[in-house]
């Protein structure tokens, strides 16, 4: 998959490890080259128990895993239907060149939740006015003639 031109997100659904070590070494090397979401399965105690009898997988603590998968930039979602959404937007989005991002909204309370998001997933939101941004903000036709800025990062239209 890391070599196929026509893999762009690396999507797993995993119940557990049972060489974690190794894994995430695996996984380390795998970020470097392309977006990999993680589904983990089996983190209820019956879902545990299915892991078990099914692949004899021992599941583990969820929120340890999820936090080890972000440790090595991993993408962890919830849900199929989150893992999905998500591989569809990474396969039709470039891959950020660093973790700067700026929040065009309609909504002031939109904008403040997503500030608190970017906050939580160590995204910059760089100020706008005065820089680059609002230049290249300014020449979209229309999209500023009724938007105001709010720093950091914050554009209300």
């Amino acid at each position: 998959m890391l070599e196929d031109p026509g893999t762009d997100v690396i999507c797993l659904a995993i119940e557990g490890l049972k060489k974690p070590k190794k894994f995430l070494k695996r996984l380390d090397y795998a970020r470097a080259k392309k977006p990999v979401i993680i589904l983990k399965m089996g983190g209820s105690r019956l879902g545990s128990k299915a892991a078990l009898s099914h692949t004899g997988a021992v599941t583990g603590s969820e929120m340890v895993f999820n936090a080890a998968m972000r440790q090595h930039g991993a993408l962890v979602v919830d849900d199929f239907e989150d893992l999905l959404e998500l591989a569809s937007l990474l396969q039709k989005c470039h891959r950020p060149n660093g973790n700067s991002v700026a929040v065009i909204t309609t909504s002031g309370s939109l904008g403040t939740y997503l500030s608190d998001l970017c906050e939580e997933f160590k995204l910059n939101l760089p100020e706008i006015e005065g820089s680059n941004l609002e230049l290249k903000l300014l020449n979209i036709e229309g999209l500023l003639s009724f938007g105001a800025f709010r720093n950091p990062g914050i554009l209300l239209i």
